[in-house]
């Protein structure tokens, strides 16, 4: 049971993302003054989502501890202040921010736990837009004229649209729906037990996003596109984005790769060293893709693909630490599938791209001589 719940907790850790954190906001010193605010900052069901099991002996969610319990115990000789500020993701009336703002005022920095809950996305509940409810952003606006330093921490499941404020937060943290370890894994995260080191999973748009194209067409393609192999707009955060407490750098294991002729059934192995070069331990995850740059395909024969994520590897690294990763590729590494099902290797250029998901990428290219079909589709 011990081994279980330590894998539940180590994979809620290390699931969360830190998107922005200017001025070093976090992660927070124990001894300060923290306003813990916002619909979630009480959660315990609004931490689960849905499609969840029995948590807890009486069947419900009283077991699990808040983000506001476990902040509060995190904050060892400070005080802590928690003022929801709301009485649900969608209801803040100025009877309760008022005293959220007044608690706000008293203090050093402030944590607003924030986002979405299963009342706006959950099976059978889709979205028609992908911003935060406005009675919250309302909230964070009147929170940010105070002048605080500003933590938010995000509880969601698909993407949000958070560039109407944030220009006004110092940070933001995806937590995601952390579930029954959630508060813990949150308390450690902000006051730097835990050096956060995750990447997202998906794409995050901007607001307009949904006028651009058929909200509720699933096709990938449509223009402007969906996700990082198709979408040919500027998210708000790219998938794979995601910061650490610390600083990383990459570079080839070797003298930049030559240019190479890929051919069939050849394996080759491209090296990477990731470096910490900064002030405290931390994991990285470095990604591969493959760019078709200048490629020949039949007319018609398959939408353009932007790019397309072969690899990745999550590594923690001490201060000045350097780790060497190695990824494996072959022709059948760039292929795609035309309209018909079949999986193809176009002729023309390739580029493969290692990355941290934001900061310099290497780049190495390929070239394809000839029209390679893998597989044809069963019929």
């Amino acid at each position: 049971k011990k081994y279980h719940e330590d894998m539940a907790k180590l994979a809620t850790l290390e699931s969360m993302v830190l998107l922005k954190n200017d001025k070093k906001t976090l992660p927070l010193k124990p001894g300060s003054k923290v306003a813990v605010i916002g619909p979630h900052a009480k959660a315990q069901k609004g931490m689960c989502g849905n499609y969840l099991g029995h948590l807890c002996p009486g069947g419900g969610f009283e077991c699990l501890e808040t983000p506001a319990q476990a902040l509060t115990k995190a904050n060892v000789g400070g005080t802590t202040t928690v003022e929801e500020g709301c009485k649900s993701i969608t209801d803040c009336p100025s009877s309760q921010t008022g005293k959220a703002i007044a608690a706000v005022k008293q203090s050093d920095v402030v944590v607003f736990f924030g986002g979405i809950g299963e009342s706006i996305e959950r099976e059978s509940h889709d979205r028609h837009n992908i911003t935060i409810p406005e009675q919250q952003v309302a909230f964070i606006e009147e929170v940010i004229k105070v002048g605080k330093p500003i933590v938010l921490v995000l509880f969601n499941g698909g993407a949000l649209s958070i560039e109407s404020f944030v220009d006004g937060v110092d940070s933001v943290l995806e937590a995601w729906y952390p579930s029954f370890h959630g508060g813990a894994a949150l308390a450690e995260t902000i006051f730097g037990n835990y050096n956060p080191g995750g990447k997202l999973p998906q794409t995050f748009y901007k607001a307009d996003y949904v006028n651009q194209i058929p909200f509720l067409d699933m096709s990938m393609t449509v223009p402007p596109g969906r996700g990082y192999r198709y979408y040919t707009g500027t998210p708000a955060y790219p998938f794979g984005f995601g910061l650490s407490y610390t600083t990383f750098s990459l570079k080839f294991g070797q003298a930049e790769p030559s240019h190479i002729a890929a051919e069939p059934k050849h394996q080759y192995t491209t090296e990477v060293h990731v470096h910490n070069t900064g002030d405290r331990e931390g994991d990285e995850v470095v990604m591969a893709f493959f760019k078709p740059k200048n490629v020949t395909l039949p007319s018609g024969r398959a939408s353009p693909l932007l790019k397309q994520l072969f690899g990745f590897q999550r590594v923690r690294l001490g201060v000045g630490e350097t780790k060497k990763l190695q990824f494996k590729w072959n022709m059948e590494t760039l292929a795609m599938h035309d309209f018909d099902g079949t999986k193809v290797v176009p002729e023309g250029g390739f580029e493969l791209v290692f990355s941290r998901g934001h900061g310099a990428e290497l780049v190495q290219r390929v070239q394809v001589a000839n029209l390679h079909t893998l597989r044809r589709p069963l019929v």
